[in-house]
């Protein structure tokens, strides 16, 4: 459950979905409807050649991280709940004895003696920013790389 949370800090949105056809959506604000070739995950909005090359050299947009469509295409959807499912209250808690997103009814109930809970944007941030989470992205960027490669050769 943690794990949802986290790809939601750390990307800003929930996954795309593959039968979504994404439109350039800077096209759109001028009533066109261009086939998007590119996807900035940053702004969650598709991207013609020509608004890419726009993104790019915007000092506010520069260090988008931007995907090929395929890719985006390929992100699984993850449904992700912010309701908990027994009480029907917002989950707002965490708890690292038992990696559980937990609501206020759970946290007097059931977790009342454990005594590591925390709110759960205080666990997403922390999580974003530990070290071993560094180390699993950077192994991560290395095998892509790896297999990009072998795929080229």
């Amino acid at each position: 459950m943690m794990f949802k949370h986290i790809l939601i800090y750390l990307t800003g949105t929930p996954m795309a979905s593959a039968i979504q056809l994404p439109c350039c959506g800077p096209c759109g604000y001028d009533d066109a409807t261009k086939e998007a070739r590119r996807w900035c995950t940053n702004c969650d909005e598709g991207l013609c050649e020509d608004c890419e090359k726009a993104h790019i050299k915007n000092k506010i947009s520069r260090n988008h991280k931007i995907i090929s469509i395929e890719d985006y295409r390929k992100i699984e959807n993850v449904s992700i709940s912010e309701v908990c499912e027994n009480h029907g209250e917002n989950l707002e808690w965490f708890c690292k004895t038992h990696d559980k997103s937990l609501c206020m009814v759970c946290v007097t109930s059931n977790h009342k003696p454990c005594s590591d809970v925390i709110s759960i944007n205080i666990a997403s941030r922390n999580a974003s920013q530990s070290a071993a989470l560094s180390d699993l992205v950077g192994s991560i960027d290395g095998t892509l790389s790896n297999l990009k490669q072998c795929i080229k050769t």
